[in-house]
């Protein structure tokens, strides 16, 4: 098989998993109320899978240094955003290397601005890792939602996760950082 009919095959299988995929986290990310039938754990687990899974079939290849230097959660990560999968590689990046069950992977729970919400192909997987939405248009909402962000932290010892550029680079070269990310 040559490698631009592999491409097709595999450009086929990422558009089929994507739609079976989205279809899955739209099911999950509606779920609301205290007896929630899917664990914290069980679907942040549940994203590290199908995003490593998408990974293979794109050929990307994450290499994660300075694992071991990650303290405990609650934490917050600040990292630099140059693509739409950042989320994805830091989700993957937080991945227990760890063969024993004992050994649970890193949760992440992420603050988008709210224009991501109306965002049909990020509103499943975002729904899914209890996103948090800022309306930067209304500061005193945006104070509440940072509060309610910090108590889920703390309940489910998870990494915040904020992009204090406030958006993707182009370049991919640090910008500036907005104020909201560190108030």
């Amino acid at each position: 098989m040559n490698v631009k009919t592999k491409l097709q095959l595999n450009a086929i299988k990422l558009g089929w998993w994507n739609h079976r995929s989205k279809k899955i986290a739209k099911k999950i990310s509606k779920e609301t109320g205290e007896e929630k039938r899917y664990p914290e754990q069980w679907k942040n687990d549940f994203v590290l899978k199908k995003m490593k899974k998408l990974f293979k079939m794109a050929n990307i290849e994450l290499e994660v240094k300075g694992r071991e230097n990650l303290t405990k959660a609650p934490a917050i990560l600040a990292p630099n955003h140059s693509s739409m999968l950042d989320p994805a590689f830091i989700v993957t990046a937080l991945e227990n290397p760890g063969k024993s069950t004992e050994d649970l992977n890193h949760m992440s729970v992420f603050i988008a601005k709210d224009d991501i919400a109306k965002n049909k192909r990020a509103k499943g997987w975002a729904g899914i890792m209890n996103t948090f939405y800022i309306n930067r248009d209304n500061p005193r909402e945006a104070i509440k939602v940072l509060d309610d962000l910090a108590d889920h932290a703390k309940k489910e010892k998870k990494f915040i996760v904020i992009f204090p550029e406030g958006t993707r680079t182009k370049d991919g070269k640090i910008d500036e950082f907005k104020g909201g990310a560190f108030r």
